[in-house]
């Protein structure tokens, strides 16, 4: 039998600065950072975003992780929520559910 790939493939970065692109979608991001990272959802008309894109972020280093919505875009949260990642090995989820409008939810520091 062949090896059978299951589930999104891991992306690793010790970025600070990270602004999603195409290479991103579908994927699940592993963020190494000691530092705190800002995460950047760039608008469609930068990035042609599929209907249905979601993209999985991963807290893993001991820098705090915060998801921004770039120009023109809509990040919905849970109005009790932040939209940063609640510590370390902390998964948060975005879903585009529109153009440039994109859900965040997981665990999420409380406002």
């Amino acid at each position: 039998l062949g090896s059978v790939v299951v589930g999104s493939p891991v992306i690793s970065s010790s970025a600070t600065a990270i602004t999603l692109d195409l290479t991103q979608a579908g994927g699940y991001m592993r963020l190494t950072a000691s530092t705190a990272v800002t995460v950047t959802i760039p608008p469609q008309s930068s990035v042609a975003w599929a209907n249905n894109t979601e993209i999985h972020i991963e807290q893993s280093g001991v820098g705090a992780v915060t998801v921004a919505p770039g120009t023109g875009v809509t990040l919905n949260h849970l109005s009790t929520g932040t939209s940063t990642i609640a510590g370390r090995y902390g998964v948060v989820t975005i879903k585009r559910v529109a153009s440039d409008v994109w859900t965040l939810f997981g665990a999420l520091v409380a406002a």
